[in-house]
C-alpha cells in the first residue's frame, strides 16, 4: 500500500488531502498532559531497544518511551554522554525536557542545524520502532482506523502538528508492514523535509 501520489510534495500536503481536518467526530485527539488517549503518546511507555550510533560506536540501547529515546539522541548530536546517562535514568517529561534544555545542554551552531535537520526523522522512527516492538500497543493505535489523529491542548494543535503527522505516517507503515519497514531504513542523517518526501513519493 503506498503512502500517497507523487503529487504531494510534503507529507503534511499528503494528510491534508487525506483527511477532513474541519469534522471533530472523526478525530481522536492524543495528548498526555490531559489524559487523552495517552496510552498513544510519546510519554507512553512503550519499551523498545535499538542499535544507537554514537561518536564511540554503536550501542544497542533499550527506551522506556518515544520521549526518553528521542532526547536521548539529542544530546548524542550534541556529544554530551554525561547527560545521556542521566536521560536514561527518567522518563518524566518534564525531566528529560530540563535535561536538554538550552541552559543545560548547549549545542553549538552545526550541532543546532543538524538535529533541526534530523529530529523529524529521528522522532518518525522511534515511533515506528515502539509500535513495531509492542503488539497490543500498535494493535490499539491500528484501531483508530482512519480517524485524524489530533495533538491538541485545548483547541490548539501542538508542536506544530509535528506528532499528529508523524503518529499517522506510522499507523500507515504498520498497516502495510512490510513496506512500512523498507521506507523506515533511511539513514536519520538525511533532513526531515527531505525524508518526509521520500516516503510520500516512493
Amino acid at each position: 500500500k503506498e503512502l500517497g501520489e507523487p503529487s504531494h510534495a510534503t507529507a503534511l500536503d499528503y494528510l491534508i488531502n487525506k483527511y477532513n481536518w474541519s469534522k471533530d467526530e472523526s478525530s481522536i485527539n492524543i495528548y498526555a498532559g490531559s489524559n487523552e488517549n495517552a496510552h498513544l503518546s510519546n510519554f507512553a511507555i512503550r519499551p523498545f531497544t535499538i542499535n544507537v550510533e554514537t561518536p564511540t560506536g554503536e550501542l544497542t540501547k533499550t527506551f522506556q518511551s518515544v520521549e526518553q529515546a528521542f532526547h536521548y539522541y539529542k544530546t548524542i548530536v550534541a556529544n554530551r554522554p554525561d547527560i545521556a546517562n542521566k536521560i536514561m535514568e527518567t522518563t518524566n517529561g518534564g525531566a528529560l525536557k530540563s535535561l536538554t534544555s538550552r541552559n543545560n545542554l548547549p549545542m553549538t551552531f552545526e550541532q543546532i542545524k543538524e538535529w533541526d535537520d534530523t529530529s523529524k526523522s529521528v522522532m518518525l522512527n522511534l515511533m515506528y520502532d515502539s509500535f513495531l516492538q509492542n503488539e497490543s500497543a500498535a494493535r490499539r493505535l491500528l484501531e483508530t482506523g482512519s480517524a485524524l489523529l489530533t495533538h491538541k491542548r485545548g483547541n490548539v494543535e501542538q508542536d506544530n502538528g509535528r506528532f499528529s503527522e508523524g503518529i499517522m505516517l506510522v499507523r500507515e507503515m504498520l498497516q502495510d508492514d512490510n513496506e512500512g519497514e523498507k521506507r523506515l531504513k533511511k539513514k536519520l542523517e538525511e533532513s526531515s523535509y527531505t525524508y518526509f518526501e521520500k516516503i510520500i513519493n516512493n
